[in-house]
C-alpha cells in the first residue's frame, strides 16, 4: 500500500476533501525535494531535501518512501549511489501519485 489511509484519517477525521489537500500537498512537497535533491546529487542540498521529503511522507503514512528517504538523508552515499536512491525515490512517488489519482 503506498498510502497508509488509516494514519492519514487520524489527522483529516475522514473528510475526503480535507485527504485530498493533504495529499496534493504531499505530492507537490516531493516533486520539489526530489528536484532538489537531482539538483544537489553531489551538493550540501541533498540531505535537507532528503529530510523535507522524509517528514512528509511519514506525514501521510508513505511508509515505504519514508524509509528511502530516511536512507538518504542519513547514509554517507557516492554520487552514483545518490543516484540510484533518487531514482528509487522518484519510482516510489510516481507509485503514490497514480494510487492517488486513481482512488480519487
Amino acid at each position: 500500500m503506498a498510502i497508509d489511509y488509516d494514519h492519514l484519517r487520524q489527522y483529516t477525521g475522514g473528510d475526503q476533501a480535507l485527504e485530498a489537500e493533504v495529499l496534493g500537498l504531499f505530492l507537490e512537497t516531493g516533486r520539489g525535494a526530489l528536484a532538489e535533491m537531482r539538483g544537489s546529487l553531489d551538493g550540501p542540498g541533498w540531505k535537507p531535501a532528503a529530510h523535507r521529503l522524509k517528514g512528509a511522507a511519514l506525514a501521510v503514512g508513505a511508509w515505504s518512501l519514508a524509509e528511502l528517504a530516511r536512507r538518504a538523508e542519513e547514509a554517507e552515499l557516492t554520487t552514483a549511489e545518490r543516484a540510484d536512491l533518487l531514482s528509487d525515490l522518484e519510482t516510489g512517488l510516481s507509485a503514490i501519485r497514480a494510487a492517488v489519482q486513481s482512488s480519487g
